[in-house]
């Protein structure tokens, strides 16, 4: 799928989206990134499945930093064939200074087209109870500023429990790659993503 192009998700019972997180952040200006991979809820445990194939080692996870290019390639040709789609939030112009605020933007942009692809249920990695609290505070101020509805609910999900955040994280991961000037992981996810750019000011 091209940047321009978008999602369009046919029906089914509950659209549920896995999210990460990627990070890059250099002096001429870096990139935050939020990826989320999307699929039918009652419909994927083949994917959970493909994931759990690629482990090797005994870290109970896959996390694509600590794989190297072969396995990339794999990993990224696993979910390739799996029944998912993906949405990558890339947010631009990224110093230290803005590391948070590239996160609430690119995740206000995250929700609102989730929302309206009629997913239900947003999956992020659990971090600290502080931190997991900022998150839902900011849906609820999205639902009071109609940003989203009140249909989207988000929860919380340890990676060592949840192959789906794997994938997240894989295609967060490909799509760092490719905008530090490495695509060729990302190559095969690009026609399952839809990607939107947020600059960060």
């Amino acid at each position: 799928m091209n940047d321009d192009d978008s999602l369009m998700l046919p029906d089914a019972p509950a659209w549920h989206a896995w999210v990460d997180e990627s990070i890059r952040v250099l002096p001429a200006g870096g990139f935050y990134i939020l990826a989320a991979v999307i699929a039918d809820s009652s419909e994927c445990e083949s994917t959970r499945d493909a994931m759990r194939a690629m482990l090797v080692r005994k870290h109970g996870r896959l996390h694509w930093r600590d794989e190297n290019a072969d396995r990339r390639h794999k990993i990224a040709a696993a979910l390739s064939a799996a029944d998912v789609t993906c949405l990558v939030i890339v947010g631009t112009h990224v110093d230290g200074t803005r590391q948070e605020r590239a996160r609430r933007l690119c995740f206000e942009q995250l929700l609102h087209r989730l929302d309206t692809l009629s997913v239900s249920c947003v999956w992020m990695e659990s971090r600290t109870q502080s931190l997991n609290r900022k998150d839902v505070k900011m849906v609820k101020h999205l639902r009071g500023a109609r940003t989203v509805t009140s249909d989207i609910r988000l929860e919380f999900a340890l990676p060592r429990d949840e192959p789906m955040l794997w994938a997240a994280d894989a295609v967060a991961g490909a799509a760092n790659a490719k905008h530090n000037g490495n695509p060729e992981w990302f190559e095969p996810l690009a026609s399952l993503t839809e990607q939107i750019e947020v600059k960060i000011r």
